[in-house]
């Protein structure tokens, strides 16, 4: 009788093993990326993020998964609410100091389901100069224990390390700081100086 205990209790304790490690698994389900990709844990709070190259690699591509809207960089953002700290869950995350000229249409922001039980967005667009991306959660959907679908911005213009804003249901922001960074859409500005001041010196020599 022993006998079958300890076997009923290790076949229970197999089962334990192997669904804790399928639910540890789920919790990655971004790409890997060969150009970029990183997180940040901000409290209760998780934030997976990659930027893919089309011209080198594109493994969100390749994984079959399609971008918002065209441009050379696929910018995909992933959130998940791991904790009892946080109250009412996500409500609104985004993405701000998106470079001007980064992007030029509200097509280049969404999402995609992530084949994984993400909770979709309700709402995704930018604001009207096109520097800051939004993704809506109404009602607070993105729960504890729940994650995000893929969250996305096309880009021609490779990142910088930017800032981002989540909101809950309760108004409460997640506290940010200056190390509340995330990869985002760099400006050509710097390198439309640098050309304007090419053509002045030019100018003056001649």
């Amino acid at each position: 009788m022993s006998a079958l205990r300890w076997g009923m209790s290790a076949c229970v304790l197999m089962v334990l093993v192997l669904f804790l490690s399928s639910a540890q698994a789920g919790l990655e389900v971004l790409p890997t990326s060969s150009h970029y990709q990183g997180l940040r844990l901000d409290g209760d709070l998780r934030i997976e993020f990659a930027v893919y190259d089309s011209q080198g690699g594109n493994e969100f591509a390749q994984a079959g998964f399609a971008a918002s809207g065209e441009g050379r960089y696929t910018y995909v953002y992933q959130l998940f609410n791991q904790n009892n700290g946080v109250n009412g869950g996500v409500e609104l995350f985004q993405v701000s100091g998106i470079g001007l000229g980064a992007v030029t249409t509200q097509e280049q922001i969404g999402s995609a389901d992530d084949l994984a039980g993400g909770i979709a967005a309700t709402g995704a667009y930018f604001d009207a100069s096109l520097t800051k991306g939004a993704w809506e959660f109404e009602n607070g959907t993105l729960v504890v224990g729940k994650h995000s679908v893929f969250l996305i911005i096309s880009s021609d213009n490779d990142w910088v390390a930017g800032q981002y804003t989540i909101q809950l249901a309760s108004d409460i922001p997640v506290p940010g700081g200056d190390d509340n960074e995330i990869p985002e859409p760099a400006t050509l500005i710097f390198t439309a100086l640098g050309g304007l001041a090419l053509l002045g010196r030019r100018g003056m020599r001649s």
